[in-house]
């Protein structure tokens, strides 16, 4: 079992879910921000064709000027393309090239005498805010996550005190309080199935120590009333052997004495 800090797990994975939280937030933002931006873009490009078509079929540098702005670029072209009029962007130098199109970022409107009124987007202040825009988002992360993982550091140690319990109960049971128990008093949580599990193996194991020192009693018990038992027998069959010496002594002396071997004489 790997014995991982289960705070930092627990502030690891806070984090990871906090910065796809983040990520999903800022996301949506922007999208929304550039959305909103696209479609404001749109309606300035449908007034500005609305205002050219109602200028009618002859176009002066006025007219264009009216029509054009910080973020649409006017051209007036011929039936073969050719380039009548441009607008004037005061903000670029005279050479800047036309900003590229994007799509839905353009107007066509064709004059009653086939000349092309050509209406660009420029997008240069959208990018300028969406660029804003992330690095507010890539601030606000930052520091989102920062007091993320202070707040979880500080969550986590409130979360996973009931463990200590866990650690402060076991240490008792181990310096000789065998009675001390968690009692849990929910048993439908993870930590109130741990503790309860925790309160089972500790009864058990009183239970079978319990009937452990039980048999060793009996044991004791059996061998003392068999040793009680035997200390007679044994006592008597020990004094008879002690005294088998003696008995052969005396019968030795008796054979061997005078009396006998004259008796012996005298009947035959």
């Amino acid at each position: 079992m790997r014995t991982v800090s289960l705070r930092r797990r627990v502030v690891r994975v806070g984090v990871a879910a906090v910065v796809l939280v983040l990520a999903g937030v800022d996301t949506f933002v922007y999208l929304s921000v550039r959305d909103h931006l696209l479609d404001n873009l749109g309606r300035l490009l449908d007034s500005r064709a609305g205002l050219a078509q109602r200028f009618g079929p002859d176009f002066t540098p006025y007219e264009v000027a009216r029509l054009a702005g910080s973020e649409v670029r006017v051209s007036v072209l011929a039936p073969d393309g050719t380039p009548i009029m441009n607008s004037v962007d005061h903000s670029q130098p005279p050479d800047a090239p036309v900003p590229e199109a994007r799509p839905g970022l353009t107007r066509r409107i064709v004059l009653p005498d086939g000349n092309v009124v050509l209406l660009i987007a420029t997008h240069r202040n959208m990018d300028r805010t969406l660029r804003q825009v992330l690095w507010s988002e890539l601030f606000g992360t930052v520091v989102g996550l920062g007091l993320a993982t202070l707040l979880l550091s500080r969550a986590s140690r409130f979360a996973l005190r009931p463990i200590d319990t866990v650690v402060a109960t076991a240490r008792r049971i181990q310096s000789g309080r065998t009675g001390e128990r968690l009692r849990p008093d929910r048993t439908d949580t993870e930590l109130g199935r741990m503790a309860q599990a925790f309160d089972e193996m500790l009864d058990g194991l009183e239970a079978a120590l319990a009937e452990a020192r039980a048999s060793d009693e009996a044991a004791r018990r059996f061998l003392a009333e068999a040793a009680h038992q035997l200390r007679t027998p044994i006592a008597g069959i020990q004094a008879s052997v002690e005294a088998l010496p003696a008995v052969r002594d005396d019968a030795e002396r008796d054979e061997s004495s005078p009396e006998t071997v004259n008796g012996s004489s005298s009947v035959s």
